[in-house]
């Protein structure tokens, strides 16, 4: 892997934290519980909507929600089987794998 993509790939583990890493051009490893409904929500909840009190090009969040790149086979450590939860804030079910994320540009 070349220097300039590691160095644009962070781990994430706090919500929070998601858009702001895809803003700075990243694309980011969260714990996911790798069902397909779940991927569809991650992307439909980071998909913005036009504010309407701001410009025509300003925007609450990205417009191009995040989807699912792939699975590295190299983990990070973190991931406590029955403990840690998928991080996308309306799902609720245990992790099984980091999961790279990223945004089209």
């Amino acid at each position: 892997m070349t220097n300039f993509n590691s160095s644009h790939r962070i781990v994430v583990k706090e919500w929070s934290e998601v858009v702001p890493a895809l803003d700075a051009k990243n694309v980011v490893l969260i714990p996911h519980c790798l069902a397909e409904k779940c991927e569809d929500k991650i992307k439909a909840i980071t998909t913005g909507k036009p504010d309407e009190t701001a410009g025509p090009t300003e925007m609450k969040v990205p417009s191009m929600g995040m989807k699912s790149l792939c699975i590295p086979f190299e983990q990070p450590e973190g991931i406590e089987l029955g403990t840690t939860k998928c991080l996308n804030p309306e799902c609720g079910a245990d992790a099984k794998e980091w999961c790279m994320f990223g945004r089209s540009y």
